[in-house]
């Protein structure tokens, strides 16, 4: 834990209260790992490590976007490619002719499926989060622009930083002013204490940009 010393402290803390049964941290900077930790129990008597699976949540999504976009990068597929060319169980009940591109621009039709989602001239607005996601790619710029509770890459982020939040329970994103890229999960969701995930976050987040000498 050398060089992070105090935001593992903040998540043991976070443990000690009953917050949470563990978390993992990663941080990288120039590409480099600065930090790969477990703190704390996966489950109940079981040490938590760092390749312990955890609930993504909405993180998943510009991970997801990232992917595809490498993929057609590679020439593997295209975005105006047929879902069910690549997924042929994709083309039950009418779904045949949905591609990949009405996919990632959330316009293939699904409204049943789309959840806490609303159209907004600037985005898709994410009514979890109540705020405006780049369209279709799942991503939060800056969060803190949106206000002292969105911080969910701590207070100390450069404003180009881009990535996602998993509700209460996870962060990961990429600051490329300061060429950090963080992912942090909480194992222990806090589903009616949002106010108490938003703080532990924060305060985490904030010591490892102030650790790195970047605050």
């Amino acid at each position: 834990m050398a060089g992070l010393s105090r935001a593992a402290g903040i998540i043991e803390q976070g443990i000690a209260d009953k917050l949470h049964l563990g978390a993992q941290l990663y941080v990288s900077r120039d590409g480099a790992t600065v930090a790969d930790l477990a703190i704390g129990e996966a489950t109940s008597g079981v040490p938590m490590r760092p390749d312990h699976l955890m609930l993504w949540m909405s993180s998943v999504k510009p991970v997801t976007a990232v992917a595809i976009g490498q993929m057609w990068e590679q020439g593997r597929l295209g975005l105006d490619d047929k879902v069910a060319q690549h997924i042929p169980e994709f083309r039950t009940k009418g779904k045949e002719p949905i591609t990949i591109r009405h996919v990632m621009t959330h316009t293939g039709g699904f409204p049943r499926a789309v959840g806490p989602w609303t159209y907004d001239p600037v985005g898709m607005r994410d009514r979890t989060f109540n705020l405006s996601l780049d369209r279709g790619l799942g991503f939060v710029i800056d969060s803190k622009h949106h206000g002292a509770g969105s911080a969910w890459y701590g207070s100390h982020c450069s404003p180009r930083t881009f990535g996602h939040s998993g509700y209460v329970s996870w962060s990961s994103f990429a600051d490329p002013q300061h060429r950090v890229v963080v992912a942090i999960v909480f194992n222990g969701m806090l589903d009616a204490s949002a106010a108490k995930h938003d703080a532990r976050i924060t305060a985490a987040l904030n010591a490892v940009y102030e650790e790195l000498g970047l605050a």
